[in-house]
């Protein structure tokens, strides 16, 4: 299976699609208790910072999650439309910072 990156369209394990932003720190032990799938207990990484087309932001253990696709512009379209708090539009701008930077394939730690 194909490593994640920014800006691949995912679905998570709860089956939210959700464009990947960043690779993110593992959350702590509490955090990871307190979710209701169990499966996140066992999770491996790289956890990754998504935002569901359907608004907010998520932490997502790439074990779990399903690349569907690298993103198009409506899966982006579709963010904003659902966002109330810009995160579409911050999305908008890692990507296009990465791209800029020469990152338009895979990504290495951070």
């Amino acid at each position: 299976m194909r490593p994640l990156s920014p800006g691949d369209l995912i679905r998570d394990n709860l089956g939210r699609k959700g464009i990947v932003a960043e690779k993110a720190r593992k959350p702590n032990s509490s955090w990871i208790r307190a979710q209701n799938d169990k499966r996140v207990r066992t999770a491996r990484g790289p956890w990754w910072n998504v935002f569901p087309l359907g608004g907010g932001g998520v932490l997502v253990p790439e074990s779990l999650a399903r690349r569907l696709r690298r993103a198009t512009v409506d899966d982006i379209a579709a963010l904003l439309d659902s966002d109330g708090d810009d995160r579409g539009a911050a999305v908008l701008r890692h990507l296009f910072k990465h791209i800029r930077a020469g990152g338009a394939g895979r990504t290495r730690g951070k």
